[in-house]
């Protein structure tokens, strides 16, 4: 080249250690460029009457360059998973668009999953990475409008090596909570074990951070079935504790004032957890409508109901006018049915 001009722009950074989207447009612009810089879809800075060299065949791009004292230029080491230029300018809505199937695309990125099983003990095991090893074969999530429940079926190796995650194998080491000790056998993959899929998705050629992972399924196991070759286990998420209770006796809620949707799904939740300590008081003076005898106690844990407005997640039973839905109950008496039918 024989002329370089060297403008900075410094309006924005670039997150450390994450991969951006970035797009440069050449505004159509009669003497000197316009350029319009866009990271992930947004414009974040411009560049006006940028000088043209004056002749030359090659030049120098930095993006992300670092300037130190008295102009000079330090470079700044990075990856760039690929690149290509446009013929025609792109529109704002163009860019955006490109920006989102390139960071969604499957021929442009990689997903990653670990998948966690708690042992007898509570602490948590990666069958990802258990022993070293890759455990999970495959693996699938359906959810459907029919069913409450998110269901989740995960093929993994019977055996590699010497080790074994077969339930039925008293000596291996992956079905005992301490190796020194034969007599501590406690099966690793067994039915209600709880059960957390995380997912990551990254570009071409990269593997994810631990920090990049996000919770796809959290649950508990269902069915082992250790017929074939592979290990076949089928989980739901956390709603299947609400599928599999059912409200055994029917109860009147709500009021002729109406009484907040929010207040009577957290009571119907109290009456019909695994504890007694919040079920609802009978004869209760403060609704009269409210009859039947709330005696019964569930499998699930107490559960606590949370609304949620634009920026706050609250509990349903602190709830004020500004963060509630306002959706209010009449009398209605609660048939026999699945608690997740109910809520």
């Amino acid at each position: 080249m024989d002329e370089v001009d060297t403008t900075s722009v410094d309006d924005f950074l670039f997150p450390h250690e994450e991969w951006v989207h970035i797009a440069i447009v050449k505004l159509d612009t009669a003497n000197d460029p316009d350029y319009a810089i866009y990271v992930n879809g947004e414009q974040v800075d411009a560049i006006t009457n940028a000088t043209q060299p004056d002749g030359g065949t090659s030049a120098a791009w930095y993006l992300g360059a670092i300037e130190s004292g008295a102009g000079v230029t330090q470079e700044w080491f990075g990856d760039i998973a690929f690149a290509h230029f446009d013929a025609s300018v792109l529109s704002e809505d163009e860019i955006e668009e490109d920006f989102r199937r390139i960071r969604g695309g499957r021929h442009y990125t990689t997903v990653w999953d670990r998948l966690e099983v708690e042992d007898e003990t509570g602490a948590r095991r990666d069958l990802t990475d258990l022993e070293g090893i890759d455990w999970v074969a495959s693996g699938m999530i359906e959810e459907n409008q029919d069913n409450p429940a998110a269901t989740a079926e995960f093929r993994l190796h019977r055996a590699i090596g010497k080790l074994t995650l077969a339930n039925l194998k008293t000596e291996s080491k992956l079905n005992l909570t301490d190796i020194a000790v034969p007599g501590s056998y406690s099966p690793l993959i067994f039915r209600d074990r709880d059960l957390e899929l995380f997912v990551a998705r990254t570009p071409v050629g990269t593997r994810a951070y631990l920090d990049e992972y996000r919770s796809r399924l959290l649950g508990g196991i269902d069915v082992v079935n250790p017929a074939g070759d592979k290990l076949v286990i089928r989980a739901r998420n956390l709603m299947r504790q609400f599928v599999d209770v059912q409200v055994e006796e029917q109860v009147r809620y709500g009021t002729p004032a109406g009484v907040l949707a929010e207040d009577v799904m957290q009571a119907i939740l109290n009456d019909n957890d695994s504890s007694g300590a919040n079920d609802t008081s009978l004869p209760n003076t403060q609704n009269p409508y409210l009859t039947g005898l709330v005696t019964r106690t569930g499998s699930y844990d107490p559960t606590t109901l949370y609304v949620r407005d634009k920026t706050n997640r609250i509990e349903a039973s602190t709830a004020s006018p500004s963060t509630s839905p306002g959706w209010a109950m009449l009398p209605r008496d609660q048939r026999r049915e699945p608690v997740s039918d109910v809520v």
